[in-house]
């Protein structure tokens, strides 16, 4: 799961609970108590991305319980109304990516598990298209803005869970 401060309210995306039965759920705090909204799909360690327009970009996740697949599904959460609206898919299906929102209100997107990783950019409308392949391919990667319109990934673990001994940065 991913923990967010939106909208001035603690905020839960993904996840699953004991058993890994996914959490089709956002939670979020607010006069004392945690409050349930449900969202279009799950996201059990699916990507996440609080954008600067205060919404939350949710995209992938495992496709079934037990951490068993990937998803394309991607969806906005609008924590001023508490709604969920699935819009689209991304290039690619998705466990455990990372995400950044660039000046341009772009997210960049990559990072994957046992599955082919690659980068793509969301145009921060409805579309997710695809930018380049990688030079090493990477569980949830930290995605660092050097610029602009320029961001390194990397990372210290490979699509498998290994630990990458001789690291590449990707541009």
């Amino acid at each position: 799961h991913s923990l967010y401060i939106a909208d001035g309210q603690p905020t839960v995306t993904g996840g699953h609970t004991s058993g890994f039965v996914l959490t089709p759920t956002i939670e979020y705090f607010s006069e004392g108590q945690w409050h349930i909204v449900p969202t279009v799909y799950p996201h059990d360690a699916g990507g996440s991305v609080l954008l600067k327009s205060g919404k939350i970009l949710l995209f992938g996740s495992h496709e079934k319980n037990l951490g068993i697949g990937q998803t394309f599904e991607v969806e906005m959460y609008d924590p001023t109304n508490h709604a969920c609206d699935g819009f689209g898919c991304l290039y690619r299906k998705r466990v455990m990516p990372s995400a950044i929102e660039m000046d341009s209100g772009k997210v960049i997107v990559a990072g994957n598990w046992y599955n082919d990783d690659g980068i793509e950019m969301y145009n921060g409308e409805s579309q997710f298209t695809f930018v380049k392949e990688v030079a090493q391919q990477r569980a949830h990667p930290y995605l660092l803005p050097i610029s602009r319109g320029d961001v390194l990934i990397f990372g210290d673990h490979d699509i498998h869970g290994n630990t990458i001994t001789s690291p590449l940065v990707d541009r």
